[in-house]
């Protein structure tokens, strides 16, 4: 089966029928709520073939065509479909549902304003005359376009599970009637009858067991719709990404990228090199004469300092042995006048 022409699919709840008043004989309009994408939904249809009640679960699906094969398209745009018989011996998608429509989208818009708008969006869909109103978040309803023809198909996934809950009740009752016959004939010493009533107990019981294993599967069908339903949803979110990742793989290059980073990083050195380069050749345009000889006069301030400590220590330095006085008054002249005339010399260079 194709799943092109498939554009919604879920599970709802019935939650309420006829919530106004029932209007027609043959038409109820039933309220309900999806498992899955959790859409509201509103819809009217024929109770009079197709009776439903609340808290049965149904599976409901939006397509655009019946067939089983692809849709066709034409110049890359795909061919609506109508309605039409099919040919005898021809299946097609309605074989697998018990109730469908065919009607055309007539109104799309949004169900909240300010902020949230466009987020949750309504969409109505007329059945020749039966209205239906679609109402959740606009990524499950985005492939339902106005004026396009489509088909609504229903299957009812408890009503064959009540059906077989009757029929299995109806087999215990028998069961039982059975066991009180066979007790009955036993008393009456008819063991023929017994034999055979024995033998209709263990057929009745076996029939007991069917009928809770096909309850089983037919849940674990339901489980399964359920589970291809958000399988679906994920493909088509992972259908979304593949292919915003594609676009942004055709739009990366690269061999230019790297071509850009080896360019940024050429530019990079050649911009330090020339602000050295401007640094120093600013350092020497503000050098000036004044500037040389403020630092000599700074220097020579520093100097007659030193030298004024430098011989106030030395008056101050002990000798190993005592001279006479006049030598010693010479020797500090005298060493007086050398440092005096090294000082000198520092100036002077």
């Amino acid at each position: 089966m194709s799943t092109d022409s498939i554009l919604f699919q879920d599970i709802f709840d019935i939650k309420d029928l006829d919530p106004q008043g029932k209007r027609f004989d043959r038409v109820s309009r039933l309220v309900g709520r999806s498992e899955n994408y959790e859409m509201d939904l509103t819809l009217d249809f024929n109770a009079e073939i197709y009776p439903l009640k609340v808290g049965e679960k149904f599976s409901l699906v939006l397509a655009s065509s019946l067939s089983l094969e692809a849709s066709a398209s034409v110049g890359g745009v795909e061919k609506k479909e109508s309605w039409r018989e099919r040919a005898p011996g021809e299946r097609d998608l309605s074989d697998e549902y018990e109730y469908v429509m065919f009607g055309k989208v007539y109104r799309y818009e949004d169900s909240n304003k300010g902020s949230t708008a466009g987020q949750q969006v309504s969409v109505y869909v007329s059945y020749g005359g039966l209205l239906m109103c679609l109402e959740g978040d606009y990524r499950h309803l985005q492939n339902l376009t106005v004026g396009e023809n489509i088909y609504l198909l229903m299957r009812n996934l408890t009503k064959a599970q009540r059906e077989l809950d009757r029929e299995r009740e109806k087999l215990e009752r028998q069961e039982k009637k059975l066991i009180l016959d066979i007790k009955k004939a036993a008393k009456e010493n008819q063991m023929n009858s017994c034999k055979v009533m024995a033998k209709d107990l263990v057929r009745t019981r076996r029939n007991v067991q069917k009928f809770y294993q096909m309850k089983t599967q037919l849940q674990a069908v339901g489980l399964r719709i359920q589970t291809l339903s958000s399988s679906n949803q994920m493909a088509e979110a992972m259908k979304g990404a593949t292919k915003a990742m594609g676009s942004m793989n055709k739009q990366m290059n690269l061999p230019q990228i790297q071509k850009i980073m080896m360019d940024f990083e050429k530019e990079s050195e050649m911009m330090d090199m020339k602000d050295e380069l401007m640094n120093d050749a600013i350092d020497d345009a503000m050098e000036e004469e004044e500037d040389e000889e403020e630092s000599d006069e700074i220097v020579n301030k520093v100097l007659d300092e030193i030298g004024i400590s430098f011989n106030q220590e030395l008056n101050q330095v002990p000798t190993g042995f005592k001279q006479p006085a006049h030598e010693k008054v010479a020797q500090t002249e005298s060493n007086d006048a050398a440092l005096q005339a090294r000082l000198d010399n520092l100036r002077r260079e």
